[in-house]
């Protein structure tokens, strides 16, 4: 997204939500994965924010639009406040895509045809907690909190099985995590979450995170 000025970024993904919001009612394919897989990914946020989403799940699933709304409007002044601070995508703005990494390789991997965008990062968010486990500290509750919470909006959270993949579709997925824009050097720029409210970027090596994946 070219980067405006904080009210006319603002208003932007405000434009955005309100479509969202629009095709998840008329209960759009993509725009349910998407917007449940916007709930988990508030992992930047603190605690009391991700208690009040666990509490406001049910009334999100039923398609309530008041609760819907504000769950929304608070996601996307997070979003604007990050991208204002940070507009060349440095390690603050590279929070915003915590489990992107692994989610678009799972997308690549299928040529795009099975998951959809909002599944694929439910998959990698998980991957993304249990590797925030190994190489950040995050306690062992905490990463089955986001666990559950990725389960309760109706989201996949289990890894395709790489070692029974055709081919073809295992070299796409190697090739995107390799070369994912987000790669740095001979490691990968992967967003980790500490603790709940905290999210940093540390470099992994492909094999430690293949080895998280294996036993995904």
């Amino acid at each position: 997204m070219t980067n405006l000025p904080d009210r006319a970024n603002l208003a932007y993904l405000k434009k955005q939500a309100k479509d969202l919001i629009r095709l998840y009612r008329d209960r759009d394919p993509e725009a349910i994965a998407r917007l449940r897989h916007a709930l988990p990914a508030a992992t930047g946020r603190s605690d009391e924010e991700i208690a009040a989403l666990e509490l406001r799940l049910p009334a999100i699933l039923s398609r309530n639009l008041a609760t819907l709304e504000k769950v929304v409007d608070q996601s996307l002044r997070c979003k604007a406040a990050v991208v204002s601070r940070d507009e060349r995508e440095g390690d603050l703005r590279k929070i915003l895509n915590f489990g992107h990494t692994v989610g678009h390789a799972i997308e690549a991997a299928s040529d795009y045809t099975r998951y959809l965008h909002g599944e694929a990062v439910a998959i990698g968010m998980v991957v993304a907690a249990r590797l925030s486990r190994l190489h950040a500290g995050l306690a062992e509750a905490d990463q089955q909190r986001l666990r559950r919470l990725i389960e309760g909006a109706g989201l996949p959270t289990g890894m395709p099985d790489l070692r029974s993949m055709p081919a073809a579709e295992h070299d796409r997925f190697t090739t995107a995590l390799n070369l994912d824009k987000k790669r740095a050097g001979d490691a990968i720029d992967f967003v980790l979450v500490p603790e709940i409210g905290r999210a940093i970027v540390r470099n992994l090596s492909f094999e430690q995170i293949s080895a998280v994946l294996e036993q995904a």
